[in-house]
Protein backbone atom coordinates (compact mmCIF):
# COMPACT_ATOMS: atom_id res chain seq x y z
CA UNK A 1 0.00 0.00 0.00
CA UNK A 2 1.61 3.44 -0.96
CA UNK A 3 1.69 6.08 1.67
CA UNK A 4 -0.68 8.96 -0.15
CA UNK A 5 -3.17 5.88 0.90
CA UNK A 6 -2.29 5.85 4.94
CA UNK A 7 -3.05 9.31 5.12
CA UNK A 8 -5.18 9.73 7.90
CA UNK A 9 -7.31 12.68 8.06
CA UNK A 10 -8.45 14.39 10.76
CA UNK A 11 -12.04 16.31 11.35
CA UNK A 12 -9.97 19.56 11.21
CA UNK A 13 -7.65 18.50 8.22
CA UNK A 14 -11.25 17.54 6.05
CA UNK A 15 -12.76 21.10 6.96
CA UNK A 16 -9.57 23.05 5.84
CA UNK A 17 -9.54 20.97 2.45
CA UNK A 18 -13.46 21.42 1.58
CA UNK A 19 -12.66 25.41 1.83
CA UNK A 20 -9.24 25.33 0.35
CA UNK A 21 -9.15 23.00 -2.14
CA UNK A 22 -11.69 24.50 -5.06
CA UNK A 23 -9.34 27.90 -4.91
CA UNK A 24 -6.02 27.29 -4.16
CA UNK A 25 -3.76 27.05 -6.70
CA UNK A 26 -0.94 25.12 -5.13
CA UNK A 27 -2.11 21.95 -4.35
CA UNK A 28 1.71 21.08 -3.36
CA UNK A 29 1.54 23.92 -1.05
CA UNK A 30 -1.94 22.35 0.44
CA UNK A 31 -0.25 19.02 0.82
CA UNK A 32 3.36 20.22 2.82
CA UNK A 33 0.09 22.11 4.94
CA UNK A 34 -1.38 18.40 5.78
CA UNK A 35 2.09 16.54 5.72
CA UNK A 36 0.95 14.11 3.03
CA UNK A 37 1.77 14.34 -0.85
CA UNK A 38 -0.42 16.02 -3.53
CA UNK A 39 -1.68 12.47 -4.51
CA UNK A 40 -3.16 11.81 -0.86
CA UNK A 41 -5.05 15.41 -1.25
CA UNK A 42 -6.38 14.96 -4.43
CA UNK A 43 -8.02 11.03 -3.08
CA UNK A 44 -9.34 12.81 -0.16
CA UNK A 45 -10.79 15.70 -2.31
CA UNK A 46 -12.43 12.78 -4.79
CA UNK A 47 -13.81 10.74 -1.89
CA UNK A 48 -15.10 14.10 -0.95
CA UNK A 49 -16.31 15.14 -3.81
CA UNK A 50 -14.52 18.60 -4.12
CA UNK A 51 -13.59 20.12 -7.61
CA UNK A 52 -11.34 22.68 -8.43
CA UNK A 53 -11.79 25.64 -10.14
CA UNK A 54 -9.74 26.81 -12.95
CA UNK A 55 -9.55 30.30 -11.45
CA UNK A 56 -8.43 31.28 -8.01
CA UNK A 57 -11.61 33.12 -6.30
CA UNK A 58 -10.18 35.02 -2.93
CA UNK A 59 -13.03 34.65 -0.32
CA UNK A 60 -13.39 37.18 2.77
CA UNK A 61 -11.81 34.69 5.00
CA UNK A 62 -8.89 34.28 3.10
CA UNK A 63 -8.87 38.29 2.45
CA UNK A 64 -8.98 38.10 6.51
CA UNK A 65 -5.94 35.95 6.95
CA UNK A 66 -4.22 38.09 4.58
CA UNK A 67 -4.57 41.46 6.00
CA UNK A 68 -3.59 40.08 9.56
CA UNK A 69 -0.91 38.23 8.71
CA UNK A 70 0.86 39.87 5.23
CA UNK A 71 2.34 42.72 7.52
CA UNK A 72 4.00 40.79 10.17
CA UNK A 73 5.08 37.63 8.26
CA UNK A 74 7.27 36.98 5.20
CA UNK A 75 5.32 36.57 1.94
CA UNK A 76 6.02 32.73 1.63
CA UNK A 77 4.73 32.44 5.41
CA UNK A 78 1.10 33.59 3.91
CA UNK A 79 1.37 31.72 1.00
CA UNK A 80 2.23 28.64 3.10
CA UNK A 81 -1.21 29.58 5.41
CA UNK A 82 -3.17 29.99 2.27
CA UNK A 83 -2.17 26.97 -0.38
CA UNK A 84 -0.95 29.53 -3.07
CA UNK A 85 2.39 31.15 -4.24
CA UNK A 86 3.84 33.73 -2.87
CA UNK A 87 3.43 35.97 -6.48
CA UNK A 88 -0.58 35.22 -5.83
CA UNK A 89 -0.28 36.51 -2.24
CA UNK A 90 1.74 39.26 -3.71
CA UNK A 91 -0.34 40.47 -6.03
CA UNK A 92 -3.75 40.52 -3.73
CA UNK A 93 -1.52 42.35 -1.36
CA UNK A 94 -1.24 45.25 -3.51
CA UNK A 95 -4.78 45.19 -4.94
CA UNK A 96 -5.70 45.54 -1.21
CA UNK A 97 -2.93 47.96 -0.27
CA UNK A 98 -1.35 46.07 2.24
CA UNK A 99 2.80 46.65 3.48
CA UNK A 100 5.24 44.99 5.48
CA UNK A 101 5.53 46.54 8.81
CA UNK A 102 9.37 47.94 9.12
CA UNK A 103 10.53 45.34 11.32
CA UNK A 104 9.92 42.70 8.29
CA UNK A 105 11.49 44.75 5.61
CA UNK A 106 14.63 45.02 7.50
CA UNK A 107 14.70 41.31 7.62
CA UNK A 108 13.88 40.51 3.92
CA UNK A 109 13.30 42.04 0.47
CA UNK A 110 9.91 41.74 -1.42
CA UNK A 111 11.92 40.04 -4.50
CA UNK A 112 13.70 37.66 -2.47
CA UNK A 113 17.50 39.67 -1.82
CA UNK A 114 18.09 38.65 1.34
CA UNK A 115 19.71 41.27 3.74
CA UNK A 116 23.08 41.24 6.07
CA UNK A 117 21.87 39.33 9.13
CA UNK A 118 18.83 37.37 7.60
CA UNK A 119 18.59 33.80 9.23
CA UNK A 120 17.08 31.46 5.93
CA UNK A 121 13.51 30.03 6.81
CA UNK A 122 15.15 26.25 6.71
CA UNK A 123 18.31 26.73 8.85
CA UNK A 124 19.20 24.24 10.77
CA UNK A 125 16.25 22.43 9.40
CA UNK A 126 16.06 18.52 7.69
CA UNK A 127 14.76 18.62 4.44
CA UNK A 128 12.05 16.49 5.12
CA UNK A 129 10.97 19.42 7.55
CA UNK A 130 10.63 22.12 4.64
CA UNK A 131 9.51 19.83 1.88
CA UNK A 132 6.98 16.98 1.28
CA UNK A 133 8.41 13.85 0.35
CA UNK A 134 6.92 14.36 -3.71
CA UNK A 135 9.14 17.44 -3.47
CA UNK A 136 12.14 15.17 -2.52
CA UNK A 137 11.54 12.92 -4.48
CA UNK A 138 11.53 15.13 -7.60
CA UNK A 139 14.99 17.10 -6.60
CA UNK A 140 16.61 13.50 -6.21
CA UNK A 141 15.71 13.03 -9.74
CA UNK A 142 17.96 16.02 -11.39
CA UNK A 143 20.28 16.67 -8.21
CA UNK A 144 23.71 16.07 -9.74
CA UNK A 145 25.77 12.59 -9.24
CA UNK A 146 29.48 12.36 -7.42
CA UNK A 147 31.46 12.62 -9.75
CA UNK A 148 29.57 13.58 -12.68
CA UNK A 149 30.20 15.84 -15.78
CA UNK A 150 27.47 18.55 -16.97
CA UNK A 151 27.07 17.95 -21.07
CA UNK A 152 28.34 20.91 -22.16
CA UNK A 153 31.60 20.82 -20.35
CA UNK A 154 34.23 20.60 -23.28
CA UNK A 155 37.44 18.91 -23.36
CA UNK A 156 41.08 20.25 -23.45
CA UNK A 157 41.65 20.66 -27.20
CA UNK A 158 38.12 21.65 -28.41
CA UNK A 159 38.00 24.31 -30.97
CA UNK A 160 35.45 26.76 -32.14
CA UNK A 161 35.11 29.69 -34.27
CA UNK A 162 34.32 33.18 -32.72
CA UNK A 163 31.92 35.67 -34.16
CA UNK A 164 35.09 37.30 -35.87
CA UNK A 165 36.00 34.28 -37.65
CA UNK A 166 39.10 33.05 -35.22
CA UNK A 167 39.70 29.46 -34.23
CA UNK A 168 39.33 29.43 -30.56
CA UNK A 169 41.23 26.33 -28.41
CA UNK A 170 40.20 24.54 -24.80
CA UNK A 171 43.50 24.57 -22.54
CA UNK A 172 43.42 24.23 -18.52
CA UNK A 173 43.03 27.70 -18.31
CA UNK A 174 40.13 28.46 -20.71
CA UNK A 175 39.99 29.34 -24.41
CA UNK A 176 42.34 31.06 -25.90
CA UNK A 177 43.45 31.99 -29.75
CA UNK A 178 44.72 29.01 -31.43
CA UNK A 179 46.71 31.42 -33.60
CA UNK A 180 48.71 33.12 -30.72
CA UNK A 181 48.74 30.24 -29.03
CA UNK A 182 50.83 28.50 -31.73
CA UNK A 183 52.84 31.57 -32.55
CA UNK A 184 54.12 31.67 -28.40
CA UNK A 185 55.43 28.18 -29.12
CA UNK A 186 57.41 28.82 -31.28
CA UNK A 187 58.50 32.27 -30.55
CA UNK A 188 57.81 32.88 -27.57
CA UNK A 189 55.22 35.79 -25.73
CA UNK A 190 53.88 38.47 -28.09
CA UNK A 191 55.36 42.12 -27.73
CA UNK A 192 53.09 44.59 -26.71
CA UNK A 193 51.97 46.71 -29.26
CA UNK A 194 51.74 43.86 -31.73
CA UNK A 195 49.65 41.39 -33.54
CA UNK A 196 49.79 38.23 -35.04
CA UNK A 197 48.30 38.28 -38.80
CA UNK A 198 47.63 35.57 -41.32
CA UNK A 199 49.56 35.99 -44.65
CA UNK A 200 46.74 34.41 -46.97
CA UNK A 201 44.42 36.70 -45.33
CA UNK A 202 42.10 33.35 -44.10
CA UNK A 203 41.91 33.30 -40.01
CA UNK A 204 41.44 29.66 -40.42
CA UNK A 205 43.92 28.60 -41.69
CA UNK A 206 46.56 27.67 -38.53
CA UNK A 207 49.91 26.77 -39.99
CA UNK A 208 53.25 28.37 -38.40
CA UNK A 209 54.06 28.89 -41.92
CA UNK A 210 50.74 31.49 -42.47
CA UNK A 211 51.67 33.64 -39.41
CA UNK A 212 53.58 36.82 -39.31
CA UNK A 213 54.56 39.35 -36.61
CA UNK A 214 53.72 43.40 -37.21
CA UNK A 215 53.12 46.31 -35.11
CA UNK A 216 50.03 48.18 -34.58
CA UNK A 217 50.90 50.91 -36.80
CA UNK A 218 51.97 48.68 -39.35
CA UNK A 219 48.77 46.18 -39.26
CA UNK A 220 46.37 49.99 -39.53
CA UNK A 221 48.55 51.00 -42.33
CA UNK A 222 48.33 47.68 -44.58
CA UNK A 223 44.89 47.68 -43.81
CA UNK A 224 43.68 51.07 -44.19
CA UNK A 225 41.89 52.35 -47.71
CA UNK A 226 44.20 55.25 -47.75
CA UNK A 227 47.17 53.22 -49.77
CA UNK A 228 44.54 52.67 -52.79
CA UNK A 229 44.65 54.49 -55.70
CA UNK A 230 41.68 57.37 -55.31
CA UNK A 231 39.27 55.42 -57.95
CA UNK A 232 39.45 52.47 -55.94
CA UNK A 233 39.16 54.07 -52.62
CA UNK A 234 35.77 55.72 -54.28
CA UNK A 235 34.59 52.68 -55.71
CA UNK A 236 35.42 51.10 -51.85
CA UNK A 237 33.43 53.20 -50.37
CA UNK A 238 30.50 52.36 -52.58
CA UNK A 239 30.70 48.81 -52.49
CA UNK A 240 30.60 49.75 -48.09
CA UNK A 241 27.81 51.30 -48.61
CA UNK A 242 26.05 49.59 -50.88
CA UNK A 243 26.86 46.51 -48.40
CA UNK A 244 25.41 48.73 -45.16
CA UNK A 245 22.31 49.34 -47.26
CA UNK A 246 21.65 45.47 -47.82
CA UNK A 247 22.63 44.44 -44.54
CA UNK A 248 19.64 47.28 -43.34
CA UNK A 249 17.36 45.69 -46.02
CA UNK A 250 17.24 42.27 -45.11
CA UNK A 251 17.08 43.70 -41.69
CA UNK A 252 13.77 45.32 -42.03
CA UNK A 253 12.58 42.79 -44.27
CA UNK A 254 12.96 40.00 -41.54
Amino acid sequence: MSNSNQKIWSEDEVAILKKEYATCSSLKGLASRFGCTVTSVKIMATNLGLVRLGRLVWTEDMDAILRDNYPCKQTFEVAEMLGLTSKQVLCRAKRLGLHKNPDVIAGIRENGMFLKGHVPFNKGKKQHEYMSEEVIQKTIATRFKKGQIPVNVKNVGYERITRDGYVEIKTEKGFVLKHRMLWEKYYGTIPKRHVIRFKNGNKQDVRIENLELVTFENNMKDNTIHNYPPELKTAMRRISKLKRMIKKYEQTDD
